[in-house]
């Protein structure tokens, strides 16, 4: 059975700490509002995840954080997450690797991420790059049927590719 892959890029940053290591730099209220916009999102499109991989940076601890508590205030059932040092500013490379380790009985893995990782394992998948901006959702079905087949060369049917600022227009 086809696996499905969501690839999402933390919500918006603060940068009122100029010293603050990027590591360190927690949301903004406008990236906590997106987060919430995207909990909404995934479970109105019938997208939720069995299991979940974050980056180890506050700003994606956090917009997970966001996801899981909006979710929990509707009384959905989370998900495992994983916290994944390597996906704080991972390569394709890095974010394949940590693909490949899902268990295989997870059929739709969410990733939260950073650029310029998520964009370039977008473009590989799709064959057409995009910026993917704060907050912004991509979902791809994947031909493969077990996790440790995935390459980032496997060509996905994009699902759908969701933006915040078209989520505040509706």
């Amino acid at each position: 059975m086809p696996r499905e892959l969501l690839l999402l890029r933390h919500g918006k940053s603060s940068w009122a700490s100029p010293d603050l290591e990027d590591q360190h730099r927690p949301l903004m209220p406008r990236g906590i509002q997106a987060a919430q916009q995207i909990a909404a999102l995934i479970l109105n499109e019938g997208l939720m995840p069995s299991v979940v991989r974050c980056s180890t940076a506050v700003r994606t601890r956090e917009t997970w954080a966001v996801i899981e508590e909006t979710w929990t205030k509707l009384g959905v059932t989370i998900p495992a997450c994983a916290y994944v040092s390597t996906l704080y500013l991972a390569t394709t490379h890095q974010l394949a690797e940590a693909i490949r380790t899902v268990a295989d009985d997870q059929q739709r893995l969410l990733i939260i991420g950073h650029n310029p990782g998520l964009e370039e394992l977008f473009a590989k998948l799709t064959g057409k790059f995009e910026a993917v901006p704060t907050a912004g959702l991509i979902a791809l079905r994947l031909p493969i049927d077990h996790w440790p087949e995935f390459v980032p060369q496997c060509r996905g049917e994009l699902l759908g590719f969701w933006r915040p600022r078209e989520l505040d227009a509706h």
